[in-house]
């Protein structure tokens, strides 16, 4: 039974190694069309636009890694779960003298 629980631990480890690793991060600015949009606005303005987008960006990409450290955390967990089981089981069997 501890071996069971032990890969199932593992298979969960693995999926949500995968969903994190999955998760983008940025985006990403299309820069010639953001270079077309404001070649002919003041600079000033241009700069404020920027900066805008910037502060956008970065709060967006900050919620994103968030996510994507939150299921490395998961991932983490269940490796350790499935260490657990296994040394659970692999102590268990010995001591009933089966082969694990």
């Amino acid at each position: 039974m501890l071996h069971f629980a032990t890969q199932v631990a593992a298979a969960l480890a693995a999926a949500s190694a995968i969903v994190a690793i999955l998760l983008r991060t940025s985006a990403g600015l299309k820069l010639r069309d953001v270079r077309d949009r404001y070649l002919m606005l003041e600079p000033e303005l241009t700069k404020q636009r920027m900066l805008d987008t910037h502060i956008h960006l970065y709060e967006r990409d900050d919620r994103r890694l968030a996510r994507k450290a939150c299921w490395m955390k998961i991932s983490v967990w269940f490796i350790a779960l499935a260490i657990a089981l296994l040394v659970a089981g692999n102590v268990t069997s010995y001591a009933i003298g089966e082969t694990p």
